[in-house]
């Protein structure tokens, strides 16, 4: 399907060129019309639309499987990406491109420089936007997962929902999951992605106590995710800028303020 899509894509600009081709020659000739007649050259539109589809018809059948192939590529590497930075990163990009439409204005009396002012405008825009919401991807979730942009209409003393964020020592003792069974917990339980790698590298481990320990904890998180009557989060956001788990702990305890 996706293979037909490009094909058609292709010839269809292809037609569309031969077509723009043959009326910019013949505004360049137009003195030869009474000479040759306007029907030769009504006739020649369809010839250079159609040998237009055809020659980019060609073009597109040779490159369809590459395209296809890249495209799916791309959208594996799309969707490997954290929904956070998915999410910012297009806020961000938005957003830049948004205040860069509001220039254009403005640019548009100055010419063909102005035109070309407002091209570089909104791609350093959208660029200056995508980082910055990269950057800043950590605070938006904590601003979206805390509650904050509905805090000023909520009743004054209205809690913001707590965060308890388990570490890898933690899951791996095993109370957690007790002390949740009782109810005493309250709030959002936080697993962090980075702690679920850790422990799956525990898991994996070649020596037989650390492999028993880390299986444990995967049980653990298993029973408190499909038994429990609690309400989990895996926050898959990554500090990397942080090496240790430690740290990335309580930089996200931050950013939570779990």
């Amino acid at each position: 399907m996706l293979k037909k899509a490009i094909l058609a894509f292709t010839v269809l600009c292809g037609a569309w060129g031969g077509y723009t081709l043959y009326h910019t020659m013949e505004r360049s000739f137009s003195g030869l019309s009474p000479m040759f007649g306007q029907g030769i050259f009504a006739a020649g539109s369809g010839a250079f639309a159609v040998l237009g589809g055809l020659l980019f018809g060609m073009i597109g059948v040779l490159s369809a499987d590459r395209v296809t192939r890249w495209l799916h590529s791309l959208i594996s590497s799309f969707s490997r990406i954290p929904m956070n930075e998915l999410a910012a990163g297009t806020a961000g990009l938005l957003s830049g491109l948004l205040l860069s439409l509001l220039l254009s204005p403005g640019l548009s009396l100055l010419g063909q420089a102005g035109q070309l002012l407002q091209v570089g405008i909104t791609l350093l825009g959208g660029y200056i936007g995508l980082r910055i919401g990269l950057e800043k991807k950590d605070e938006l979730a904590s601003l979206w997962m805390s509650g904050k942009w509905s805090q000023t209409a909520e009743p004054e003393g209205r809690r913001v929902e707590e965060h308890k964020i388990l570490d890898t020592s933690v899951i791996i003792d095993g109370r957690i999951a007790d002390i949740c069974k009782t109810g005493f917990i309250e709030g959002t339980i936080v697993i962090p992605e980075f702690v679920l790698e850790e422990l799956q590298h525990i898991a994996d481990s070649s020596d037989l106590l650390k492999r028993n320990r880390g299986r444990r904890g995967l049980d653990i998180l298993n029973k408190i995710q499909k038994e429990l009557d609690v309400k989990v989060l895996i926050y898959e956001g990554d500090f990397e800028e942080i090496s240790e788990v430690d740290s990335k702990l309580v930089k996200l305890a931050k950013v939570l303020q779990g």
